[in-house]
């Protein structure tokens, strides 16, 4: 919610500008990749 010219309004605004987000079954070998991914 932001005020703006004194009226309420309702945004929707990005949390993670800049991030990937992934849902995946974690075993060994998803977590191998995710660990020796650089950055």
């Amino acid at each position: 919610m932001e005020i703006s010219e004194g009226e309420r309004k309702t945004v929707q605004k990005k949390m993670y500008a800049g991030y990937l987000i992934v849902q995946m079954v974690m075993d060994e070998e998803s977590w191998y990749v995710v660990r020796n991914t650089p950055g």
